[in-house]
């Protein structure tokens, strides 16, 4: 996973460098590093972050706000079908998803008044002064009142020829960035393809939009019969065939294509619902896998699976290794040794097999080892994962220090590395003294002084590997037992049928038996580090003062509230009891949100999932403990 700010810098580079006509990755490139942050940050996050691309000089606000689309894949068949059976009643309506510079043009009584960019989809840049000098505007329509109408800005293939930029794309940024008119702008073309407000379907849209001499972006419908028939003989084939129209030749760049029901009517919000747009992976490739190896065990033991690769470029950089998960994933695919695979790479996730386009006659089983290659110790099949059950084997002991250190912060800490320093085990950790004569090694030292001896004994103990054991869980635990009992135990069935009889909220007997598999040596190591002579933590005032009230469960919070902002407001849960979580999931006991009838996404996934919704007075009246009177408010 990605550092989210190297994310961020990356995907704001990419864009200020497409706005102003000077691409540097793909649009596949591009939407898979949006895709990658979208998934590690909250929803009001990524929203918040996502307004920060758009232009920011516009002070036109749009009657209507111009959305973008959610997006399937062509790897995602099933999927596809399924949002198909479910918002197609009448036609599919498919069409060019056009790759321009997206623009609205506003007619008044059938006359051209202005044109806007999309910007942040709520306001746009005023290019009234160049919209004139761009091709295939009509100046008047047959729609009498007042009229918005939406397309890209492009330049046609044939337009392209002798201007001085990498491609059209690029160009067309350039051109319609500039701050003065250019004559330039005449080798623009409109591409239109929506009237804006719900008066007309889609099919109308496209009828009207000809009519009047626009030019449209490329569209056709299926109707339901043709569909059917089409997903009886298997949707992967019309999936296929969908593939086929976003790679036919057309005048202008597109980067996909937009699905809908021919009788669709323009949602006013960001992002519509009963319209998507259908991608093709540009980052993916066909290859043969020649071998596979198993690698190290993991701090828990496990063998992860990767697959040697026939060399392919894919979005410009060479590929010869993809995951293979584990050994169910091997077996349900069906990858076998000089299989013809179909692999997919997404932003900087290392590249995955997605497909098996045939498995050639001389293809062979994969072999799965039997003995860890480096204990020789038998393994065995846990699940679906190949694991060494050593604990005395050396790379699980190195992965799971590795993993101890991290958790501190420690630089330096590379695996290599304090292979190299031998410090191979925990208790090599303590042990280690570093030679003098290498910087790299007092650094290290020091840095495991200041940041694990001066660490609480909640971190250390925390920081240990609990096997299977979540990090959230295990601070329940201790949170529910304390960690001077912790510390004191006697490991007796005394203490351990007690404290099962008192699990904390989430915790439950199978969680708990992982826990007590593995607290014997997280005491004793916990234990070792306070006797050392270089402990040095000392507990605040504030944190023997104030103890962690009774969990009071999960709680999310969604748009703005009145009287404090949102940090201030987690922090407020936190200090209360309450686990504070960044979306709505499963589980999620409240979400605070501004109007509890709201038919925002999270209020009606929450209600779905019968999570409680409360509103800003209804949340601090929790927090004073109040939850009685909630009811008369």
């Amino acid at each position: 996973m990605s550092d989210i700010n190297s994310l961020k810098q990356k995907i704001v580079s990419a864009n200020s460098a497409y706005r102003s006509g000077n691409t540097i990755i793909s649009d596949q490139e591009y939407d898979d590093l949006c895709d990658e942050l979208q998934n590690q940050l909250s929803e009001e996050e990524w929203t918040q972050f996502r307004s920060t691309l758009f232009e920011t000089a516009g002070k036109v606000k749009h009657p209507y706000a111009m959305g973008s689309l959610a997006k399937f894949k062509y790897e995602e068949s099933e999927t596809l079908c399924a949002w198909i059976n479910e918002h197609v009643n009448n036609a599919l309506n498919v069409s060019a998803k056009v790759d321009g510079i997206s623009c609205r043009l506003h007619y008044e009584n059938g006359k051209l008044v202005s044109a806007t960019t999309r910007g942040d989809g709520f306001k746009g840049e005023n290019i009234t002064d160049k919209i004139f000098k761009v091709k295939q505007i009509p100046r008047a329509i047959d729609i009498w009142g007042t009229v918005d109408i939406r397309g890209e800005l492009v330049i046609l293939d044939d337009d392209f020829a002798g201007l001085d930029f990498a491609n059209a794309r690029n160009a067309t940024a350039g051109i319609v960035g500039r701050k003065e008119v250019t004559d330039d702008l005449k080798h623009i073309t409109f591409v239109a393809y929506t009237i804006f407000g719900k008066k007309f379907t889609k099919k109308e849209q496209f009828e009207i939009l000809e009519r009047n001499g626009f030019f449209t972006a490329w569209h056709k419908s299926f109707t339901v019969v043709e569909l059917q028939v089409k997903t009886a003989k298997g949707f992967q084939n019309f999936n296929d065939e969908l593939r086929d129209y976003v790679k036919q030749p057309l005048p202008y760049g597109i980067d996909g294509l937009v699905l809908s029901d021919d009788d669709y009517r323009n949602e006013d919000v960001l992002i519509p619902e009963n319209q998507i747009a259908f991608k093709v992976n540009e980052s993916v490739a066909e290859t043969t896998v020649i071998d596979v190896e198993w690698g190290s065990p993991s701090k828990n033991g496990r063998l992860s699976p990767v697959a040697i690769l026939d060399p392919v470029e894919i979005a410009g950089t060479v590929v010869s290794r993809a995951t293979l998960n584990n050994v169910d994933f091997i077996k349900k695919l069906g990858v076998k040794y000089g299989s013809r695979v179909l692999v997919s790479k997404q932003g900087e996730i290392i590249p995955a097999i997605v497909k098996i386009i045939e498995n050639p006659a001389n293809s062979r089983e994969i072999v799965v080892p039997d003995v860890c290659p480096v204990c020789g110790h038998e393994l065995s099949v846990d699940g679906v994962d190949l694991r060494c059950m050593n604990d005395e084997c050396e790379s699980k002991q190195l992965a799971s220090v590795t993993a101890f250190i991290r958790k501190f912060e420690v630089k330096h800490s590379a695996k290599k590395q304090l292979d190299n320093f031998g410090i191979k085990t925990i208790d090599d950790l303590v042990a280690f003294l570093p030679n003098q004569a290498y910087k790299s090694e007092v650094t290290l030292y020091n840095e495991i002084n200041e940041k694990i001896f001066g660490a609480s004994p909640e971190k250390i103990f925390c920081a240990m590997n609990f096997k299977g054991l979540a990090e959230k869980q295990l601070a329940k635990i201790v949170d529910k037992y304390g960690i001077d009992n912790l510390l004191n135990l006697n490991f007796t069935e005394d203490e351990r049928n007690k404290m099962l009889a008192d699990l904390p909220a989430g915790i439950g007997d199978k969680l708990f038996d992982v826990f007590w598999e593995s607290v014997s040596d997280a005491v004793s190591f916990t234990k070792k580090i306070m006797a050392d002579s270089r402990y040095h933590y000392v507990a605040s005032e504030t944190s023997n003062a104030v103890k962690k009230s009774e969990s009071k469960g999960s709680i999310c919070f969604t748009g703005a509230l009145e009287t404090m902002g949102r940090k201030e407001a987690q922090t407020l849960a936190e200090s209360v009891g309450f686990e504070v979580k960044g979306g709505v999931n499963k589980g999620l006991t409240y979400l605070v949100i501004a109007d509890p009838n709201s038919q925002s996404s999270k209020a009606r996934k929450a209600r779905e999932l019968g999570t409680k919704l409360l509103n800003e007075k209804e949340f601090l009246a929790m927090c004073k403990g109040e939850e009685q009177n909630l009811d008369n408010l």
